[in-house]
């Protein structure tokens, strides 16, 4: 059996004493880290360049550096993906703090014009990964970024009928004030 080797650090740390990744956050809500985080103006390097359009964008990895700096914040983030009904899909992008007890989520619908080509999938995927974390952390790029303007030339076919809640809900198990 393969041992974790987290979880044998900490059976091996001296008592009394935690990891630097579990001290006890500085801020006491989602919103009051969020307010800081933004008040460093992170701006995300746009990094790439689309060479049939002859524009630049942000990649997703650009994007999560920039959103990797709110982990000294006490905030955090993660993916999850949503099959729907009809073989769609939907990206939600999660924003936490302190351990999980508060969240803000943003889901958007994977918009391919032919969903049994997985490289377009994956594409969908990544552009829809970029959006929900630029917009759940309120980031800068230069100007507007229209990475996705291949889609607008012909109608794109949506991955799924989605239903969603308020975006930027709060999905809080602790009373939060909201944004």
């Amino acid at each position: 059996m393969k041992q974790n080797n987290t979880v044998t650090n900490l059976e091996q740390a001296p008592k009394g004493s935690k990891p630097s990744s579990f001290a006890k956050p500085i801020f006491k809500s989602l919103r009051e880290a969020f307010i800081e985080f933004q008040k460093g103006k992170h701006k995300v390097d746009k990094d790439k360049k689309n060479t049939y359009h002859n524009n630049e964008y942000s990649s997703l990895d650009s994007i999560m550096t920039t959103c990797n700096e709110s982990f000294k914040y006490g905030l955090g983030y993660h993916f999850e993906s949503i099959i729907t009904d009809n073989g769609g899909m939907i990206v939600k992008g999660v924003m936490t703090f302190n351990g999980g007890k508060e969240t803000r989520e943003l889901s958007v619908p994977v918009y391919v014009k032919d969903k049994s080509n997985p490289q377009a999938l994956g594409s969908g995927i990544t552009y829809a990964k970029r959006y929900v974390l630029q917009t759940l952390f309120a980031l800068i790029t230069d100007d507007f970024d229209d990475d996705g303007n291949l889609g607008s030339k012909s109608p794109a076919v949506s991955t799924g009928n989605i239903k969603t809640k308020k975006p930027l809900q709060n999905n809080s198990t602790e009373k939060s004030e909201d944004f």
